[in-house]
């Protein structure tokens, strides 16, 4: 998926050493997804056997997937690699349903995550979130880009700082 937030991050990922793969998994099932991250897991393991260390991430229900891969692997020599991972707009519910939370993946997670995800996203309220992070076994860090919706997109009436109307200036000081 070609969207600007993902292009900055891998950007500044990889201007800051990191070796970033980028994919694309379409399919909406997210068994499917997992077991395709996973094949690219270890595809690229294999092929970079020079990077000890991976983290794994991913947006919306690609982020979903990172973290049902960091579930699946633990206690697997995979596991070992795997530092940490990203999710950026984690949809922690559905658009309208916050009765039916996807928090159960979070509840199970060892691996430490970044969450990166606005204060306006229409599928993570951010109070939920912030009440499901404290009870993760795993170490948290949140950060909030104010105002911005699920696409990472702000307004130009919620904030001013932002004249392009995305969010790329606030992935700029996660690095």
């Amino acid at each position: 998926m070609e969207l600007p937030q993902l292009s900055s991050l891998a950007s500044l990922l990889a201007e800051h050493g990191f070796t970033v793969v980028r994919f694309t998994c379409k399919g909406l099932n997210l068994g499917y997804r997992i077991k395709v991250y996973s094949t690219v897991l270890e595809h690229c393991k294999d092929e970079f056997g020079e990077v000890a260390r991976w983290l794994i991430g991913g947006r919306s229900m690609g982020a979903r997937a990172a973290l049902g891969v960091a579930n699946s692997i633990r206690g697997t020599p995979l596991a070992d690699s795997v530092i940490g991972a990203i999710c950026i707009s984690y949809p922690l519910h559905t658009k309208d349903n916050y009765s039916d939370l996807r928090d159960g993946p979070l509840f199970e997670l060892e691996t430490p995550v970044c969450f990166i995800s606005g204060s306006c996203d229409e599928m993570c309220d951010k109070s939920m979130l912030e009440s499901v992070l404290k009870k993760m076994k795993g170490s948290v860090l949140i950060k909030w880009i104010d105002g911005a919706d699920h696409g990472l997109k702000i307004s130009r009436g919620r904030n001013s700082a932002s004249s392009s109307g995305t969010s790329d200036h606030s992935l700029n000081n996660l690095i």
